[in-house]
């Protein structure tokens, strides 16, 4: 071929001889052979093969990573808590993934309502411990009636609870009929000296301190004279603490969602009413349920034996 292509006269001969091959050939073949494509059109294919090829290339390699993770991820369950487990930092749910776990559903039963004072806050588990040691060495009575106490009190409510919140500044009853006068009195169990110690007339039924009262025990007395004679009512009961404070606006935010768990903290801190009325909202959530009975019986009878509890 190199001698072909410095011969004109062997170029010639070899040119001819390729012009008597192609007229023997078939028609078809010799006008495919005659077209003549641009350079872009017959380059266009092959790149458009290779970008596809290096894209599937680049696919593969990098699916592991962005498809299989979160596959994994989506598959893998929270760790479930056993029941003699302890709640630590790896297996208590976070707070924002409790939000995601439909808090307004209510639980499946009552013994699912309690299971979870795990993953509460440790003064709730606390107050189910309580409840139910009580429930299981006391005896309760609920056939015997209410009793009333001849005077009663309308504010703070120290009748049927042993404890009233931080923030009283005063105290409020029932005028007692043939009345001539209130002898009130107000000791803090620390100290000697009463906080207060005031004489009203038949027409004040209302003591009003100069500040919130702290935390502490107290007993409040009332001696109302009867012309020349006297009756005495006699109430002790405590304020209670900050700690104590927020126990009980965790339990009255949660009383709606868990309202047994609600009310062994009202329970603990001595707050009987509020606790019954959680109860009664677990009544209608867990019908016929004998957990929810038992703990209603207990309360209602502490609040009798407060009621009961007067000095005369």
């Amino acid at each position: 071929m190199t001698h072909i292509v410095s011969c004109p006269l062997c170029r010639r001969a070899y040119l001819q001889a390729r012009q008597i091959i192609e007229a023997q050939r078939p028609s078809l073949v010799r006008w495919f052979r005659r077209v003549r494509f641009p350079t872009a059109l017959t380059l266009a294919p092959a790149t458009a093969i290779a970008a596809v090829v290096f894209a599937l290339i680049l696919w593969q390699t990098r699916t592991p990573e962005t498809l299989g993770e979160p596959s994994v991820i989506a598959a893998t369950p929270d760790p479930a808590l056993s029941p003699g487990a302890p709640v630590t930092g790896e297996t208590q749910p976070k707070f924002a993934d409790s939000r995601l776990s439909t808090p307004d559903a209510p639980p499946l039963s009552a013994q699912e309502e309690l299971s979870r004072a795990r993953q509460m806050p440790f003064f709730v588990g606390s107050a189910v411990a309580l409840v139910q040691q009580a429930m299981a060495q006391i005896t309760v009575r609920s056939d015997n009636p209410l009793e009333t106490p001849w005077l009663r009190l309308r504010a703070p409510d120290i009748e049927s609870n042993s404890a009233i919140e931080l923030g009283a500044v005063f105290f409020q009853w029932v005028p007692v009929a043939n009345a001539t006068g209130y002898q009130v009195r107000l000791s803090r169990a620390d100290q000697q000296e009463p906080v207060v110690d005031a004489t009203l007339s038949t027409a004040q039924t209302r003591l009003t301190l100069d500040k919130p009262l702290p935390s502490g025990e107290y007993t409040l007395t009332i001696t109302v004279m009867q012309g020349e004679e006297s009756r005495t009512f006699r109430r002790e009961f405590y304020v209670l603490s900050p700690n104590q404070q927020r126990a009980l606006r965790w339990a009255r935010e949660n009383a709606e969602q868990y309202p047994l768990l609600s009310a062994a903290v009202f329970y603990e801190n001595d707050r009987y009413t509020d606790a019954l009325n959680c109860l009664e909202h677990a009544r209608k959530a867990y019908p016929n349920d004998r957990l929810v009975d038992e703990w209603r019986k207990q309360v209602e009878a502490r609040i009798r034996q407060r009621v009961a509890d007067f000095g005369e």
